[in-house]
């Protein structure tokens, strides 16, 4: 049965949402927020594989930040879905207190209207009045039944002045459920707010914009702004081990080495890309430091591009 919010004199249903729909939301970002927590140990088992690689200076310390960076970026994802899903959540719940609450206003003043009208029925039986005009009129009650009820016999009197009261009282009620349906709107449209906010400040930062036109074009890896190629036997994959009782140019020693950098390539290739930002960032400065050209010339010798 169609509901019919005119009644309590509303245009539409003030809460239409469907709280289902927020809390399926909700478990999808869950979801996501427990993927992201998998991806976040994964990451830091990436990041151990450093301590069996012998590197040092300055490429070294760069690596190792970027490395130890990673899993606190995951733990940013992982903090905001989880945020996310318990906002909706708890707006879910408060939606749900809304929709209860105005359509017992509803129910309730669709009973008082249709028992308004009874009345109203009963008193025009009893004073022999027709109404004419559109709409219904909703002004029946003790005061206005008095000028209607003037010449009547006094049992007729007393019959309809009872029914007036009724009336009045009826219509009261409908006008009160109608004021609690408006009131229960509003805390819907306080909860929508709150829900907003909360996500909001969840969010993570919106990433840096793209760069000016004018700045170096530069290559960019495989899998820059991708997925990261699955490291070779998983998660528990024996790590590189290096024998320090073998030369460096040992077989072992040289495929312990090709197996370190093909587990740590994704991360490798973020820090190339992370130096073309800096060219980017500081292009006018590099060209005017000593020695710049005569660099870029040996390079250019070298078969580098220019």
């Amino acid at each position: 049965m169609a509901e019919d919010w005119r009644v309590i004199d509303l245009n539409s249903d003030p809460t239409p949402a469907s709280p289902e729909h927020f809390r399926a939301l909700a478990k999808k970002l869950t979801e996501r927020g427990q993927g992201a927590q998998k991806v976040r140990e994964r990451l830091a088992e990436t990041a151990m594989l450093r301590i069996g690689i012998r590197l040092s200076g300055e490429y070294a310390e760069a690596l190792d930040k970027r490395l130890t960076a990673l899993p606190a970026e995951a733990d940013r994802l992982v903090v905001a879905y989880q945020a996310c899903a318990q906002a909706l959540t708890v707006y879910a719940e408060e939606l749900q207190q809304a929709r209860t609450a105005t359509r017992n206003a509803l129910r309730q003043g669709t009973e008082a209207d249709r028992s308004y009208r009874q009345m109203l029925g009963t008193f025009c039986e009893i004073v022999s009045l027709t109404l004419t005009g559109p709409g219904l009129w909703r002004g029946l009650n003790t005061q206005t039944a008095a000028r209607w009820c003037q010449r009547l016999p006094p049992d007729r009197w007393q019959a309809a002045m009872q029914v007036a009261q009724r009336a009045g009282y009826w219509e009261e009620t409908r006008q009160f459920h109608g004021r609690v349906a408006i009131q229960a709107a509003e805390f819907h449209r306080a909860a929508v707010l709150r829900c907003v906010t909360r996500i909001r400040e969840a969010a993570p930062t919106a990433p840096a914009p793209a760069p000016a036109a004018g700045t170096v074009a530069r290559p960019q890896g495989p899998h820059r702004g991708g997925s990261r190629p699955a490291i070779e036997g998983g998660a528990d994959a024996q790590r590189p081990q290096n024998d320090p009782e073998l030369d460096k140019k040992d077989p072992q020693t040289l495929e312990e080495i090709a197996k370190a950098r093909k587990q740590i390539a994704g991360q490798l290739q973020d820090m190339v890309d992370d130096a073309w930002d800096h060219v980017d960032q500081n292009r006018d400065s590099i060209l005017q430091q000593e020695g710049y050209q005569r660099q870029r010339e040996k390079l250019i010798e070298k078969g580098y591009p220019e």
